[in-house]
C-alpha cells in the first residue's frame, strides 16, 4: 500500500501555510526520518490545484476517495520512518465522518475494500487493493487522529515508544510550509574514514513572494565536530558547480544565478544552507529537469522509436 502512502505525502508537499506540530507527538521515538506539511490552503492555491488535476495524481488519490475520504477533510499529515517501515498520522477535519465511512466496509468499484476489525481492544481498519494485493491498516490515535501503515508496521507501532514532549516541542518549527529532519540512528566511530560526520539534518521549505510563487529553502546539518562540518560547508558549493554545470551548460545565466542564491554559513559544528530561489529561476529550473526527463526517455527507445523494455504490442 506504498503508492497510498505516498499519495498523503503527495498532497503534503505542495502546502502552503504553517506546518502542524502536534503530531510529532504520535511519531515513533526512534525514528530516522519525519516530514511534516499542513494541508488546508492547499485547495485554494492556484499552483496546487494544477498538481492536484494531474493524471497521475488523480490516479494515487483515487483509492482514497472511494472509501469515502476526500483530502478537503485532511488538515495536516506527519510521515515517519522508523525501523525500516514508512507510516502516516494524519490529522482529519471531520473525523467523525470519516469514522463512520469506515464502519460501514465499503467496497469500492476500483476493488478497494475497507472493513473494520476488533484487535486488542482497538478498532483496526484494514483498507485492501484486491488488483494490486496490497494492505494498508488504520486506526484512531486521538479523536481527530488516524495513523496509516501497513499492517506489520501498524503492530509495530503500537508497541514502540512515541516521541516524548519535550522532545517534540525542541524540533518543532512552525510557520513554514514543509519540514523534514533526518538523524543517523548509528553514528559511526570517528575513525571511519567514509563517514562525513553528519548526525542529523533539517530542512525547511517556505513560500514566499506577492503570489506565494517564490521557494525558500533552509538546512541545518550538526555534525560530529566542527572539522566536519567546516569540510562539508567547504564540499557544497563545489559539487552545486558541479551540477550546474552539467544542466545549465547551455544556460551560463541560470547556472550562475543559482550559484549565487546558495548562502553557506559554518559555526562550530553546524552547517546552515539557505537559498531563495524566484518565481523567474523556478520557472527555468522547471523547464531544464523536464528537458532533461524528455532526453532520458528517449535516449531509452531503439532507433524505430519504441521502448524496448516495453511489453509486446506497445509503444
Amino acid at each position: 500500500m506504498k503508492k497510498l502512502l505516498f499519495a498523503l505525502f503527495a498532497v503534503g508537499a505542495f502546502v502552503l501555510n504553517a506546518a502542524d506540530t502536534g503530531l510529532l507527538k504520535f511519531a515513533p521515538a526512534k525514528y530516522e526520518v519525519l516530514v511534516l506539511a499542513d494541508v488546508p490552503i492547499l485547495l485554494a492555491h492556484p499552483d496546487a490545484q494544477k498538481q492536484l488535476a494531474d493524471p497521475g495524481m488523480v490516479t494515487q488519490l483515487a483509492a482514497l476517495k472511494e472509501v469515502g475520504l476526500d483530502i478537503a477533510a485532511l488538515k495536516s499529515i506527519l510521515v515517519f520512518y522508523a525501523e525500516d517501515q514508512v507510516g502516516v498520522a494524519v490529522r482529519l477535519e471531520s473525523a467523525a465522518k470519516f469514522r463512520s465511512e469506515l464502519d460501514k466496509s465499503i467496497t469500492a468499484g476500483n476493488g478497494t475494500q475497507i472493513a473494520a476489525r476488533q484487535v486488542n481492544g482497538r478498532r483496526i481498519y484494514r483498507l485492501t487493493q484486491r488488483k494490486r494485493g496490497e494492505e494498508l491498516d488504520m486506526v484512531f490515535v486521538a479523536d481527530d487522529v488516524i495513523v496509516a501503515a501497513e499492517p506489520e508496521a501498524l503492530e509495530k507501532y503500537f508497541t514502540t515508544s512515541l516521541v516524548p514532549a519535550d522532545a517534540a516541542a525542541k524540533i518543532a518549527i512552525p510557520n513554514v510550509a514543509l519540514w523534514g529532519m533526518w538523524r543517523d540512528l548509528d553514528p559511526k566511530p570517528a575513525s571511519d574514514k567514509d563517514d562525513i560526520g553528519l548526525l542529523t539534518v533539517m530542512t525547511t521549505v517556505n513560500f514566499s513572494g506577492a503570489e506565494g510563487h517564490d521557494l525558500d529553502l533552509a538546512a541545518v546539518g550538526v555534525f560530529r565536530d566542527a572539522k566536519a562540518a567546516a569540510r562539508m560547508g567547504m564540499m557544497v558549493p563545489g559539487w552545486l558547480s558541479m551540477g550546474v554545470g552539467m544542466v545549465f551548460g547551455d544556460d551560463p545565466q541560470t547556472g550562475e544565478e543559482l550559484i549565487k542564491a546558495l548562502k553557506v554559513e559554518t559555526k562550530e559544528n553546524t552547517l546552515r544552507l539557505a537559498m531563495h530561489l524566484p518565481e523567474s529561476l523556478l520557472r527555468r529550473i522547471s523547464a531544464a529537469a523536464e528537458s532533461a526527463a524528455k532526453d532520458a526517455l528517449s535516449s531509452g527507445k531503439d532507433s524505430s522509436g519504441k521502448d524496448p523494455s516495453a511489453p509486446a504490442g506497445t509503444k
